[in-house]
């Protein structure tokens, strides 16, 4: 039988894929991180901001997500704003332009 929730024990067949145009990719294919950036990405690509973020990644040995934008000089805008807000309803743990911030509960 598989150890499905030890730390480094594989939940997805892949760990890396296309959500509404932005890469997302999770260290050790960890489901509940997949779900957090997809509903980003989602959430994202319903306020047209998807276009903002090159890459999201999840650092699962880390338990952190790391988000890379398209430009940095985004940081402090409206645009920049509103991002923010859909990372703290969507991501548990999550680096905003180097600064670790809070979110959702794991699974909320």
């Amino acid at each position: 039988m598989n150890e499905w929730f030890g730390e480094k024990s594989t939940q997805l067949d892949i760990s890396g894929l296309t959500a509404f145009g932005i890469p997302v990719s999770t260290r050790y294919g960890r489901s509940g991180e997949m779900v957090e950036m997809v509903e980003f990405a989602e959430a994202l690509a319903k306020e047209r901001l998807e276009g903002y973020v090159k890459n999201v990644f999840y650092d699962s040995k880390a338990d952190i997500c790391d988000i890379e934008f398209t430009d940095s000089r985004l940081q402090g805008t409206p645009v920049d704003d509103a991002m923010l807000a859909a990372a703290k309803k969507t991501i548990s743990q999550f680096t905003w332009h180097g600064i670790v911030q809070h979110g959702r509960s794991f699974g909320g």
